[in-house]
């Protein structure tokens, strides 16, 4: 290909990289005010200030808010509610660290998967003596041939004595006959303590264990019948509690919308007069919820001395103290069972 001459070649066409505007209308100030978001240094101070006012409001009204709901579930649980309660409905309920441990136990086959256990130790302790006495045959056998051979050649029979050559042998055969020996009466120790603690941990093969507790129950006799009527007045408190606790997490959230929304900062940079009664004119809009989380504990501070009134009458008409004794009686048997399982598993797991 031929290259042409560049007089030849036709001019590049122009082409503009960039648009002109004119700048009389970027700088002109009277349509924008272009310092419009820089804040001076005194509002910047003011706006830090208040922040900080207004953090201390809502963390302290925050504060009083969760020690009002911890307050209310340290009281309930003083008064083993709504536990009695459900306990009444057959609703019973283990305390969580031990419904996991008897779950656990559960899992890894619970006291009947122990029988399966001593099962396997049986059968390996019978292959092992059936393996033994093989062995003791054979070692037997070898010597009994060697005795012959040695009788019937005279001094031509020159292998050293068979006791000699199988010396090593036997001494590993003892030790394993002794081990064989230690293990059997380790798996009777193991079997006797299955068999006598097999009363005690069946209460572990409960399903839902929670049905090996004792249950609150309806007295058998009742002078005027209104242990309905009790415990219907007893729910009924219970419920209006929840309701306050309800209310509360309401105005947790309410505290953090108005706290979200609160920007004072256009009120500072156009204020002429004091910084402190905008201040004051400004956090008194958070004035009426703070009187509702007041209000709020207020009822429930009166409602918890009412409830405790009402659980009096409940634990007196019911025999609450009896009941809860023998729930907690209950609960060691439990605890007790599960000990002696993971004692005895643990000498079973030795074994493998």
């Amino acid at each position: 290909m031929r290259v042409p001459p560049a007089s030849s070649l036709a001019p590049l066409p122009t082409f503009s990289m960039v648009k002109p505007l004119p700048m009389n209308e970027v700088l002109d100030a009277s349509k924008e005010k272009m310092f419009a978001t820089l804040v001076p240094d005194n509002s910047a101070k003011a706006l830090s200030r208040y922040t900080e006012m207004l953090d201390d409001i809502i963390r302290t009204q925050a504060e009083k808010l969760q020690q009002g709901s911890e307050l209310a579930r340290v009281r309930l649980k003083e008064m083993d509610l709504p536990d009695s309660i459900l306990a009444l409905e057959g609703n019973l309920t283990l305390p969580t660290a031990l419904k996991e441990d008897v779950e656990a136990v559960q899992i890894c086959g619970g006291p009947a998967g122990l029988e399966g256990e001593l099962q396997q130790l049986k059968d390996l302790r019978r292959v092992n003596h059936e393996l033994l006495v093989q062995i003791e045959e054979q070692l037997q056998k070898e010597a009994t041939e060697d005795s012959q051979f040695r009788n019937q050649f005279g001094t031509r029979w020159t292998r050293p004595q068979s006791s000699t050559l199988t010396k090593n042998l036997q001494d590993r055969l003892n030790r394993f006959a002794g081990n064989l020996k230690q293990a059997a009466e380790s798996d009777a120790r193991i079997e006797r303590s299955v068999r006598e603690h097999s009363a005690l941990m069946s209460i572990l093969d409960r399903r839902p264990i929670e049905s090996a507790l004792p249950t609150l129950a309806k007295p058998m006799m009742s002078l005027d019948a209104n242990e309905d009527a009790v415990v219907g007045a007893l729910k009924q408190s219970l419920r209006q509690l929840e309701t306050l606790g309800a209310q509360r997490a309401g105005l947790e959230d309410m505290l953090k919308e108005m706290k979200r929304k609160d920007d004072i900062l256009p009120k500072l940079m156009t204020s002429t007069g004091s910084h402190e009664d905008l201040f004051r004119k400004e956090i008194s809009k958070y004035d009426s919820i703070c009187e509702e989380i007041a209000q709020n504990l207020e009822a429930q501070e009166q409602l918890l001395l009412h409830i405790q009134a009402q659980n009096d009458q409940f634990a007196a008409i019911f025999n609450l103290e009896d009941y809860k004794a023998s729930r907690e009686k209950g609960y060691r048997q439990i605890e007790a069972a599960i000990a002696k399982f993971r004692e005895i598993k643990e000498k079973t797991s030795m074994k493998d």
